[in-house]
């Protein structure tokens, strides 16, 4: 997977060539979505369509004619209750503004995490959308976008962006702005050394036993280290301490 974003990133694969490859991308999706209950999907900002997509949409199967707000080239913007669509439609217009101020390295590695509602049958759900570039053009502007779904703790609206050299934002709902997230990603020696044996594949037993602790206190790490990135498993997790290179 990563090889086959290497190459839209790096442009090895021409923009029409690469789109015979969603073929293949698919075959990944629909593994992705059997082991992570993660939606993946990548749309096309120039046309306006989703081009391919894991095989279930997470609440997408869910939903009937009526739950449908609006048309749009995101199927869960479509979800959203009118009375927090405009929020969310404030952070889509302020977000451009953010990000053309990153290097291109930063915008072609961004990711921008939003936590926002969907309504099914009258009731509300709480998900995250993760999206990152995944082909940029060659005035640097993103034409494809990849985009992860899953269910989220959260229970209002919120809005970060990471870059890889360390720049974060999240977005100020009293000041109705990005601000500059000052406040340092630090992981305590405890969260290293349990992310390090997650990283090997060790179970919470297996890695209570390694450090000497107790598996409730490794469940409780998690859960700390699970708010100081915005994940939901160990998996987001280690990801996004990759990404970021915070070990």
């Amino acid at each position: 997977m990563e090889d086959i974003l290497r190459l839209y990133r790096t442009k090895e694969i021409a923009p029409k060539e690469s789109l015979l490859d969603f073929a293949t991308l698919q075959l990944f999706y629909s593994a992705i979505s059997r082991i992570s209950n993660q939606s993946i999907f990548i749309i096309d900002f120039d046309n306006h369509k989703t081009l391919s997509m894991t095989d279930d949409l997470i609440y997408i199967n869910e939903a009937v004619d009526t739950d449908y707000k609006r048309t749009g080239d995101n199927p869960y913007w479509s979800l959203i209750p009118d009375t927090d669509f405009n929020t969310i439609l404030h952070l889509k217009t302020e977000y451009p503004q953010i990000i053309k101020s990153l290097s291109s390295e930063d915008y072609s590695r961004h990711i921008c995490i939003v936590d926002f509602p969907i309504l099914l049958k009258e009731r509300k759900f709480y998900i995250t959308q993760k999206y990152t570039p995944l082909s940029v053009r060659s005035d640097g502007s993103a034409n494809l976008g990849l985009f992860s779904i899953m269910p989220s703790n959260e229970k209002s609206i919120s809005c970060k962006i990471l870059s890889p050299s360390g720049i974060r934002w999240k977005y100020d709902f009293v000041q109705n702005t990005f601000i500059e997230d000052s406040k340092t990603i630090v992981l305590s020696d405890s969260e290293k050394a349990l992310l390090q044996r997650a990283k090997k594949g060790m179970s919470n037993n297996e890695i209570a036993s390694d450090l000497c602790i107790s598996v409730s206190t490794v469940k409780s790490h998690k859960q700390k280290i699970f708010k100081k990135l915005n994940v939901n498993s160990i998996a987001e997790a280690l990801v996004i301490v990759g990404n970021y290179h915070l070990l």
